[in-house]
């Protein structure tokens, strides 16, 4: 009965932990449901057992979050590296959302410039681009104005909301132009993010 029970919660709890970013918080309250259920139907072996057992990633997304505290140069390490091989899109993701603190930093607008064109997942591709928009280089955005026709229109409106931020200061004209481009998009959303229509 306990080997059935902590074997059933263990594929909940790793079912929970590839759940998509915006599945997440439903997940997760679905997940302490199941371990409260584990803590009162279990040993407190079987209870540690079934923790260890949850897919790890859910954690490492946690980790990406505390990292305020070390040194910026050892944070935008990790988080690049992060963004670049972790095999979950939800740290990836929590990654590309976090190197917007650093985004002054050309190797950090890089790293993001290269998720925002090659990651597999939407998710992680609209945090690259929102990330961008936080940076005032023009690199960052060039890499903006490079996805723009990209066919997912849910990213070129994260793209036409990052291009916002980039009225002031000296991408000003560049910004511009992009949006007017954005204000003709065959989206009604992506040409309601650039202004074209109110």
């Amino acid at each position: 009965m306990k080997r059935t029970l902590t074997a059933y919660i263990t594929k909940s709890f790793s079912f929970f932990a590839r759940a998509r970013a915006h599945d997440l918080k439903k997940s997760w309250v679905a997940a302490k449901f199941l371990f409260v259920a584990a803590w009162a139907m279990t040993s407190s072996t079987g209870l540690i057992f079934c923790a260890d057992a949850v897919d790890e990633s859910f954690g490492r997304w946690r980790k990406i979050q505390k990292l305020q505290r070390l040194p910026a140069s050892e944070v935008e390490t990790i988080l690049i590296a992060a963004l670049q091989s972790d095999p979950s899109s939800v740290v990836r993701q929590g990654a590309a959302q976090s190197l917007g603190n650093y985004s002054q930093n050309s190797v950090v607008v890089r790293a993001l410039a290269k998720a925002l064109h090659e990651d597999p997942e939407k998710s992680v591709r609209c945090a690259c681009a929102l990330s961008l928009g936080l940076s005032p280089t023009f690199k960052a955005i060039r890499a903006l104005e490079n996805a723009v026709d990209d066919p997912d229109p849910d990213l070129r409106r994260q793209i036409a909301f990052s291009l916002k931020r980039h009225r002031v200061g000296a991408n000003k004209l560049k910004a511009e132009a992009l949006l007017k481009k954005l204000g003709k998009d065959s989206d009604l959303s992506v040409r309601l993010m650039a202004g074209a229509e109110k």
